[in-house]
């Protein structure tokens, strides 16, 4: 075998591995097919003096980042898609096919997505919200071929009837001027392509903020209260604690305060407690700080509701310990802290009632 065979072996190898790795499967018919097709290319490419001594030192055809392995793994591709003349145009547009890594964004060259749009449109898609389309297209990973076909004819038809959607109406910032994750598989399966198309700028920004873990329920109770109360501003995290714990009119009627002290309440594991104090007294607040399981632990509601200002921001500062075993409950730090405060109380109902005399 000469160099150069050993070199095109080399490369076929290196592009195969890096479309792999991008997670674009090829049959092996498809890439033997690719091979033959790309050959005459791939030798008009790359030079063979530079080919022959990089074979005789053994190294490989060069990086994924280099501008001709680029090249010619875009090329492969876009063979295998019968989306030749579309890289082409890609090209004389600058389209930007360099990811991070060893990403490439092959997705542009998807026949399965590109034949979904009129071609002006993606050109125009590609060109001016890459991070849009790519984020769509990544959030295939998981779906079926059937799913996948199903959701792509929706994506191209909610960008068709609006190709701004993702855009926001009041930029905040430079780097955050696109609804980025409006447009996924899961919420174009949930909130349907309807919604979504209709759907105002306050919808948006709950939809393009919700979490990656939500559990399909969860998602459908964020739809419901999306429907019933349109221009939501969303104060809180939505998740299955707060979705399970509260009907949509009392989420949207939530006061910022209690919005606040349930988020603190849910990460320091004492969300039930701190519903139960809010509804013996809604007025009720405190620091964040304040809210934590050593403190709910030791102390019971009606203690907590009885304590005076100073008293909880007491007990929001004091120093807690912990082992990397346990975490130690300070009783009598805590307790010392709360007769203190109804010492003080009662002095001051002393100094109340001495004055109406």
């Amino acid at each position: 075998m000469d160099y150069k065979e050993r070199y095109f072996n080399q490369l076929l190898d290196t592009i195969h591995y890096v479309i792999r790795i991008n997670n674009q499967f090829l049959t092996e018919e498809e890439m033997e097919e690719t091979d033959k097709k790309i050959i005459s290319y791939l030798m008009d490419k790359f030079d063979h003096e530079e080919s022959k001594a990089r074979v005789l030192k053994g190294k490989t055809p060069g990086n994924v980042h280099n501008n001709d392995l680029l090249d010619a793994v875009t090329m492969y591709f876009a063979i295998t898609q019968d989306n030749e003349e579309l890289l082409e145009e890609l090209k004389e547009k600058d389209f930007n096919f360099n990811g991070a890594d060893t990403n490439i964004n092959l997705y542009a060259l998807d026949r399965n997505l590109s034949s979904k749009f009129a071609k002006d449109l993606y050109l125009k898609l590609l060109l001016e919200q890459p991070q849009i389309m790519k984020r769509y297209y990544t959030s295939l990973h998981f779906a079926t071929p059937e799913e996948k076909e199903e959701s792509m004819r929706d994506f191209a038809e909610i960008l068709t009837a609006n190709p701004d959607i993702c855009h926001r109406a009041v930029i905040r910032n430079r780097r955050d001027n696109m609804y980025n994750n409006l447009l996924t598989y899961r919420n174009i399966e949930y909130f349907g392509k309807d919604f979504l198309i209709k759907a105002n700028d306050s919808q948006k920004e709950v939809i393009n903020e919700l979490r990656y873990y939500l559990e399909a329920q969860d998602i459908i109770k964020i739809k419901e209260l999306l429907e019933k109360h349109p221009h939501y501003k969303m104060k809180t995290n939505l998740d299955s604690v707060i979705l399970n714990s509260f009907t949509a009119d009392e989420i949207a009627a939530m006061p910022l305060k209690d919005c606040i002290l349930y988020e603190a309440a849910r990460c320091a594991g004492v969300f039930e407690r701190m519903q139960e104090i809010l509804k013996l007294d809604p007025s009720f607040n405190c620091r964040v700080d304040f809210i934590r399981p050593e403190i709910f632990k030791c102390l019971d509601n009606e203690t907590i509701l009885g304590l005076t200002e100073r008293a909880k921001i007491e007990l929001a500062e004091l120093d807690i310990p912990k082992t990397k075993e346990a975490v130690i409950f300070p009783y009598r730090k805590i307790n010392r802290i709360v007769v203190k405060d109804n010492r003080r109380k009662k002095k001051e109902e002393k100094k109340g009632f001495q004055k109406t005399k």
